[in-house]
């Protein structure tokens, strides 16, 4: 009787650990049918903290160059995010325009990310893909302090802040507890039966 319920109790936490979006990240997603339409279709898909957010990746052949779309990453992490036409500026967590004359910008310069009223200068140029601006995964892992992987397994690019990365650590560990038995003590009833809790 024992070992079945050990082994029910391992099979949900398998679970619950291989379901990766439930396992460890709470909270603001975008968890929207376009964004699920593209990962059917086979599209590089984009999660922040296991959540899918709308749009895709690029990444080149050479593996070189990863760009994620901004505006939905952003988002995803919380910022709020404006377009400047004008200036061809991405604004994330910036209410205005801040004065780029320093900088040598100009709107037929290309497009620009300003993060915090401060003007990112990445080692890959911005782009426009599609109507969607994209920025490389260095530009969003710099500005917002995360960890931005490409898992070919499952052909994904995966946004992982520290809460999250220390929560599922937290959650990986105890399903190891779990399968090996750690913690789990019978309980024996006052006639001498043993069962699991």
């Amino acid at each position: 009787m024992m070992r079945k319920k050990y082994w029910v109790v391992a099979g949900v936490l398998l679970a619950l650990l291989a379901s990766g979006g439930a396992a460890f990240a709470h909270g603001g997603g975008h968890d929207g049918a376009a964004a699920s339409a593209e990962a059917e279709e086979g599209a590089m898909a984009v999660t922040v903290d296991g959540h899918l957010v709308p749009g895709q990746a690029s990444l080149s052949k050479d593996l070189s160059e990863l760009y994620l779309p901004a505006r939905s990453v952003a988002e995803a992490l919380g910022a709020t995010v404006k377009w400047d036409a004008e200036h061809g500026a991405l604004l994330i967590d910036t209410p205005d325009l801040p004065d780029m004359s320093g900088h040598g910008h100009t709107p037929n310069h290309g497009p620009v990310v300003v993060y915090k009223g401060q003007m990112l200068a990445p080692s890959l140029e911005p782009k426009m893909m599609n109507g969607t601006l994209m920025v490389s995964a260095d530009t969003i892992a710099e500005a917002f302090g995360v960890q931005v992987k490409f898992d070919a397994n499952s052909n994904r690019v995966l946004v992982t802040t520290p809460e999250a990365a220390a929560q599922f650590a937290g959650e990986e560990q105890q399903v190891k507890d779990a399968l090996g038995g750690v913690g789990m003590k019978p309980v024996i009833a006052a006639d001498g039966a043993r069962s699991s809790p």
